[in-house]
């Protein structure tokens, strides 16, 4: 109890002192939250960093956006990619660079981590569908496990011990935290959201990506981050008793309806397929980002 105690401690120490995030992802979560909002005011915050400039004009003309024709004004490629994937990027950028200097003597791979973040965002916007919060739930998918960081820097010993005795799946992980821990990265992660200020509905589902029905009411978007997580970790090749058991688990058949998508072998093979085929591009839209 002690040891529990004396880690929410130290965790909660971590979260207070790190940085906020740049001025540019509060003005920009401000901006799309505002109906009245216009092109032209994310024009004037976009084209005062010209490495952002660059990066929105090269991805407005990536085949990661299904784009043929050639945009050439920051304008435009605004209009291309819509207001909420200027977010997703700006918010992305942000995250990528207040943590890249996280190395650990090479025991952690920040590259590796949030290459699988932006996965599991792309896994969530699939999962989706035609589902107008489709871009909430990629900015939700990649900032899903941002509290493992926390974990990390605040009990970098106490981490690897989690990965280290961890014999589970890597969905499953947070189980080993709790035991290890006492807290998981979920908790860390809403804890660390709320001190950002980030939008509740974000905060909410980080915070429950892994038990969405225990958020106090019912609720679509931690449980579609839950399948998003998971499925992003899947291959078409994946075993098909690993499968099999995710299928017939009555807990995923409700998270599932709680959720909306469907969630048996011909979905969750159809789920996979387009997942594999859109990993290269969005490796390269990450690299992107990332650079």
């Amino acid at each position: 109890m002690n040891d529990v105690l004396s880690n929410i401690s130290i965790l909660t120490r971590g979260i207070q002192s790190f940085p906020a995030l740049p001025a540019v992802v509060a003005r920009i979560l401000e901006l799309t939250s505002d109906p009245e909002s216009s092109v032209d005011d994310f024009l004037d915050m976009i084209q005062c960093d010209p490495s952002l400039t660059a990066v929105v004009l090269k991805l407005s003309n990536s085949a990661f956006y299904g784009q043929v024709r050639n945009v050439g004004s920051l304008k435009q490629a605004i209009s291309v990619l819509g207001i909420n994937e200027i977010r997703n990027v700006v918010v992305a950028r942000a995250v990528f660079n207040s943590f890249k200097q996280i190395d650990h003597g090479g025991r952690f791979d920040i590259r590796s981590f949030w290459l699988h973040s932006f996965i599991c965002g792309l896994t969530a916007k699939i999962l989706a569908g035609e589902d107008a919060s489709a871009d909430d739930f990629f900015i939700i998918g990649l900032i899903h496990d941002i509290g493992k960081l926390v974990l990390l820097n605040a009990l970098p010993l106490s981490f690897f011990e989690v990965i280290e005795n961890h014999s589970g799946k890597p969905y499953d992980l947070f189980h080993c935290e709790k035991s290890v821990l006492g807290t998981t990265h979920a908790d860390i992660g809403m804890a660390l959201l709320k001190r950002w200020m980030f939008p509740d509905k974000l905060v909410k589902a980080v915070g429950f990506h892994h038990a969405p029905e225990k958020s106090g009411k019912p609720e679509t978007i931690p449980a579609l981050i839950y399948f998003a997580d998971m499925v992003s970790y899947l291959t078409p090749s994946t075993d098909p008793g690993e499968l099999d058991a995710l299928l017939s688990d009555p807990l995923n058949q409700s998270r599932a309806d709680l959720a909306g998508i469907l969630w048996d072998e011909v979905s969750l093979s159809g789920y996979l397929n387009e997942l594999n085929l859109r990993k290269d591009e969005a490796r390269e839209t990450f690299a992107l980002i990332y650079s």
